[in-house]
C-alpha cells in the first residue's frame, strides 16, 4: 500500500503546501493555540516532579518525615498514599496559566521571525 504524500520527504525543499491542511499555513491563531495547548500539557505532567523536588529543597532536618523528603520520588509517594494524587497538583492552575501564556507566546513570536525570514519565491528558509 502506497501513501498519497510521503511521511517523510527527501529534502525540506520537497515539503508543499499541499501536504498541510488548507487555511492553516502561517496562521497566527494556529501558532498561539499549538502553543497554548503544549505548555498548559507540559506544565500539568511535569508539576508533580517540579513539587516534589521543590519540598525536597524547602525540607528542615528536624522534620517529622525527613528520612521520607530526601528524594522527589519520595515525597511523591508519601503525598499520594497520604493525601491523595490530588494533592500532587495543590498550586499547579497558577503554573498552568502562566504556562499556557508564555508558551502561546513562544510558538506565535517563533513563527512570525520564521515566516519574516522565509523566501517568498521558494517558500523556505534562506541561510
Amino acid at each position: 500500500m502506497t501513501w498519497p504524500v510521503p511521511l517523510l520527504p527527501d529534502h525540506p525543499s520537497d515539503y508543499s503546501k499541499d501536504m498541510a491542511p488548507s487555511g492553516c499555513e502561517g496562521s497566527p491563531l494556529l501558532s498561539l493555540l499549538s502553543g497554548d495547548i503544549a505548555g498548559g500539557i507540559e506544565a500539568s505532567i511535569t508539576y508533580p516532579l517540579e513539587f516534589g523536588k521543590t519540598r525536597v529543597q524547602l525540607r528542615t532536618e528536624g522534620a517529622k518525615h525527613a528520612q521520607v523528603a530526601r528524594k522527589p520520588s519520595h515525597v511523591i509517594h508519601h503525598m499520594i498514599h497520604n493525601e491523595g494524587i490530588r494533592a500532587l497538583y495543590k498550586g499547579c492552575t497558577t503554573l498552568i496559566v502562566g504556562s499556557v501564556a508564555k508558551d502561546g507566546i513562544r510558538f506565535l513570536t517563533f513563527d512570525a521571525v520564521k515566516s519574516a525570514f522565509q523566501d517568498p519565491t521558494l517558500g523556505t528558509l534562506t541561510p
